[in-house]
């Protein structure tokens, strides 16, 4: 017995050891994930700002074609640091998407058209305006087509032929791709490459896997990671010689869209208060929306915001809309400022704007008191368009 009390001894020392060492982990793990979160805040008010720059340029007048062709690169990049933001926060969060009923139709044409951005590849669509919506979050979604479309427009000189397509389908019980039965929309993106060869075609979602374009796995890796995280899943048929079509499945929402704004005129004025405690970020916007008509007034922190919607009331002069930064250094943030400006103005217009995408506010925003949602970075167009939302000529409004 003595023995075996030694042993048992022995195999609790070392299972404590084992926990001990788990937890150690887990702690790393976690302060890495802290970090991750607020280097790529940090990293997405930098591509904000980039993005806005380059559209100024872009807006100021007639440029030489050399020049807009340079333009138009580097925009491609930062939208690039863009979608690869949203990737490392899906993957360092597990998952937590911020989900609602999105248009297949508008889903893909944003993905394609910011992925084709100073691109000599072609496009074709054959995606039905008249498909039951997905559940997904559209940030994350657009950022797992944007990869997708992106991988099949290189190599080939660039020149590649690129088809989208989207269809609904009902899966039954126990079908292949280990989904629940029920009813799917499926997104192919196929292209005119060289193909994968069947040997290789188990390992293009390894993280470790190496493309003949020299691009890594990790692209795929967290496609499929984004995609499983809304109970869908993602498939690759490809011939040697004949290109390579990437599938991806996802749920229907048995939900629909709120209107989209973008097929009214767009909203051109209106007094408009910001709550940022970015400088660069503040100027840009200021410069982003003085030329379309909006009187624009900074606030640093929630406090400064409340106190500037106080006094406009007083004055009989309101801001038509307030757009606030979710997280604010040093200072009253979003969370708690939008609590505060709607105990003054129960109709206050207030969008939340945060590179945090993850965040239940951002999914959630109008049971948290704002009218509309704006993820980091974002685009001039994207701006304008949600503000157009609150203004009065969209949903959000």
């Amino acid at each position: 017995m003595d023995d075996v009390s030694r042993k048992t001894e022995a195999l609790l020392d070392e299972l404590d050891a084992l926990k001990g060492g788990i937890s150690e982990l887990e702690q790393r793990f976690e302060k890495t994930r802290v970090f991750a979160r607020s280097a790529v805040n940090d990293f997405n008010n930098i591509v904000t700002s980039l993005l806005g720059n380059i559209a100024l340029v872009l807006m100021s007048g007639e440029l030489d074609d050399e020049v807009v062709k340079r333009l138009k690169a580097a925009e491609r990049a930062a939208l690039k640091a863009k979608n690869l933001t949203r990737q490392m926060l899906a993957f360092f969060n597990g998952d937590r998407p911020a989900m609602h009923p999105v248009q297949v139709a508008a889903l893909v044409e944003g993905a394609v058209s910011s992925a084709l951005i100073d691109s000599q590849a072609s496009c074709r669509r054959y995606v039905p305006e008249d498909l039951p919506c997905v559940y997904v979050d559209e940030s994350l979604m657009t950022s797992v087509l944007y990869e997708l479309v992106t991988s099949a427009g290189e190599g080939g000189d660039g020149r590649r032929s690129i088809m989208v397509s989207a269809d609904e389908l009902m899966l039954s019980e126990g079908n292949s791709l280990g989904l629940e039965q029920g009813r799917y929309v499926r997104i192919g993106v196929r292209d005119d490459g060289p193909g994968i060869p069947p040997e290789m075609l188990d390992r293009v979602f390894d993280p470790d896997y190496l493309s003949p374009s020299g691009r890594h796995g990790l692209g795929l890796f967290t496609a499929l990671h984004i995609v499983k995280s809304h109970g869908g899943t993602m498939r690759l048929e490809s011939r040697v010689g004949q290109g390579t079509t990437a599938f991806v499945y996802l749920p229907v929402s048995e939900e629909k869209e709120e209107g989209r704004a973008a097929s009214a005129p767009l909203v051109t004025d209106g007094k408009i208060l910001v709550m940022e405690d970015e400088e660069a970020v503040c100027t840009l916007l200021d410069e982003m929306l003085s030329p379309f008509g909006h009187d624009v007034v900074f606030a640093r922190n929630g406090d400064e915001a409340l106190r500037r919607y106080d006094e406009a009331l007083r004055r009989n002069e309101p801001f038509d809309a307030v757009l606030m930064d979710l997280t604010i250094v040093g200072g009253m943030d979003g969370r708690e400022a939008i609590k505060r400006l709607r105990e003054m103005d129960p109709n206050v217009k207030a969008i939340v704007s945060s590179g945090q995408i993850d965040d239940p506010i951002m999914s959630d925003y109008k049971k948290h008191g704002f009218c509309y949602a704006l993820a980091k970075p974002y685009t001039v167009a994207e701006l304008r368009n949600a503000l157009h939302n609150v203004l009065g000529g969209g949903a959000g409004a």
